[in-house]
């Protein structure tokens, strides 16, 4: 009884050891590498474009933007599923909060509108995908689906502008900073000593159905909550909103998780390998902005860059895991 038991114990998933773990986390040797490379490839010309201060705020609101969501969404992946309601959820955001401001509401109104349809979106999403267990993907793909519609409605189909301060959400991007440093010790936490996060992936078949649901609820609440806020930042950065505000940011999210060889449906929590990855993802765009590419170029590559990284994800997942279990095999 106690050798089965044993047995059992030792032959887990790849990414339940330590070792293995750690042996993943490597791939950011691999990030940073392809980060000079990136950053080395324009000459020193371009080099010195990159690195200049505007140039580098541009980075840093691109990527806080970015890096706020990858918390989250590491979680959602854990559920076998993916938010691909962020985009939507922060255009509509960005929608309601500029016509808000322009008819003279504060940033105050404008963080309270974010945090209403946030919760709304991800209380919905949650509930919807743990209660009738459809995978996240079709559940958040029609959520998207609506709220883009809400939002050209309500923009009527062009953008929502508003005159106001220069200092439209004064601190918002030193909240967000400290937001996404606290997101990172809660997932790290809920990773490695609860069952809901390094355990969350296992035996989800056998659970009762309400505990399914509010642990699946979680992690996309805390999802669109933080789509919410890069709404918001996105409309603090550009003073203008539209219904395709947001768009392609689903696919950034996907790309980073990629990058830091994170399997959708899989367990492995690499947070750290996920937002080194976004600042390689907002780097290209920067790139690419300096470079003279087209938006159309840019989607191209990186539509290129997601159909490979995701296949190599999920063949190192597969390749990991048979070599784990030969390599238990007996023990």
């Amino acid at each position: 009884m106690t050798q089965e038991g044993t047995k059992q114990e030792v032959s887990k998933k790849f990414y339940e050891d330590k070792k293995w773990r750690f042996l993943s986390y490597a791939i950011w040797i691999g990030l940073v590498l392809f980060l000079m490379v990136v950053t080395a490839a324009g000459g020193a010309g371009k080099l010195s474009a990159i690195t200049a201060p505007k140039m580098l705020q541009n980075l840093f609101q691109s990527w806080l933007i970015l890096a706020i969501l990858i918390p989250p969404m590491i979680m959602v992946s854990t559920t076998g599923g993916l938010d691909l309601s962020v985009g939507a959820v922060a255009g509509l955001v960005a929608v309601t909060s500029a016509l808000a401001m322009r008819e003279g509401a504060s940033g105050w109104v404008a963080i309270f509108i974010a945090l209403r349809i946030s919760i709304f979106v991800g209380i919905v999403n949650g509930v919807l995908i743990g209660l009738t267990r459809i995978n996240g993907f079709i559940i958040t793909l029609g959520m998207a689906t609506l709220l883009r519609g809400a939002a050209l409605q309500l923009s009527e189909g062009g953008p929502a502008t508003f005159a106001g301060k220069d200092a439209l959400f004064p601190g918002l991007s030193t909240v967000m900073v400290l937001f996404l440093f606290l997101l990172i010790i809660v997932v790290i936490v809920l990773a490695e000593f609860t069952p809901l996060g390094r355990k969350r992936f296992t035996d989800v078949n056998n659970e009762p159905l309400v505990l399914h649901a509010i642990r699946t609820a979680i992690p996309y609440l805390l999802s669109s909550v933080m789509a919410g806020f890069a709404g918001l930042l996105l409309l603090a950065r550009l003073r203008t909103a539209s219904a395709g505000t947001g768009i392609g940011l689903e696919t950034d999210v996907m790309l980073s998780l990629f990058l830091a060889g994170i399997p959708m449906g899989g367990g492995l929590f690499n947070v750290v390998g996920a937002l080194l990855a976004s600042l390689v993802v907002s780097l290209h765009k920067i790139v690419a902005a300096i470079n003279g590419s087209s938006v159309g170029i840019i989607q191209t590559q990186q539509g290129y860059a997601l159909l490979i990284f995701g296949a190599l994800s999920q063949a190192y997942f597969i390749a990991a895991n048979w070599f784990y279990k030969k390599r238990t095999a007996g023990k």
